[in-house]
């Protein structure tokens, strides 16, 4: 055994694990120690015997969450794992970093997160056709444009292709949330702003803000705020 002063857990990372039903209680029982205490959770290419408890979810302590080509005992709840994430940004007294990255999310889970979500307003989940990461992508932009303190997230979604762009374009336009070459304006900083950028090889969807400089205007091709800044 070796002693240390290390008390509790700072970040737990599965990469390429697979572990049967017959460790379940073990690896759950860690599982739910890394939510209370770890601040990066990092699970990829493993099949994990663990389920979510929304309990522990609500007061889990992470700002990175990473669940990507993995599976556990039940379908990972994408949609509280961000809206923690943005209850955090929300609430944040100083700025801090927030990244996620994970795969897309089943039609049931999608209406499952609408039906919670329905209260925001009465018509803006009308079209339950769109997409589960669709709505969560703007629904992020929504929230960061107008929070106080504008902390720093960066969101990767895999299987966005063409299609899911087009519907996610759409469903901007439908909000009215305005850009410029995928710039989106904060609200309440002037000099900041989202970036989203896809990427059609590997079809995936990366979100991410800068907060030291304006969004683009219509027909501003180039930017040289940060050349000009640095000087």
């Amino acid at each position: 055994m070796i002693r240390t002063r290390q008390s509790q857990l700072r970040k737990i990372r599965f990469s390429n694990v697979e572990l049967s039903d017959r460790h379940a209680l073990e690896i759950q029982n860690l599982f739910e120690i890394a939510l209370r205490q770890c601040e990066n959770i990092i699970v990829e290419n493993s099949m994990l015997p663990i389920s979510f408890d929304p309990v522990t979810l609500n007061s889990a302590k992470f700002d990175h969450f990473s669940w990507v080509s993995s599976t556990g005992s039940s379908t990972v709840p994408t949609d509280a794992i961000l809206q923690k994430l943005q209850y955090d940004m929300k609430s944040a007294v100083n700025k801090r970093s927030f990244l996620a990255e994970m795969d897309s999310i089943s039609v049931e889970v999608m209406c499952d997160f609408l039906e919670v979500c329905s209260h925001v307003t009465s018509n803006r989940y009308q079209f339950l056709c769109t997409y589960f990461l669709l709505f969560l992508t703007t629904f992020t932009l929504e929230s960061w444009l107008q929070l106080p303190i504008a902390s720093f997230f960066n969101l990767s979604f895999h299987n966005c292709d063409d299609t899911w762009k087009t519907r996610f374009l759409t469903e901007c336009e439908r909000r009215h949330l305005t850009h410029n070459y995928m710039e989106f304006q904060s609200k309440t900083h002037a000099n900041a702003h989202v970036k989203v950028s896809f990427s059609q090889d590997a079809s995936t969807c990366c979100i991410w803000p800068v907060l030291d400089v304006p969004a683009r205007t219509t027909g501003q091709s180039v930017c040289y705020a940060r050349y000009f800044r640095n000087f």
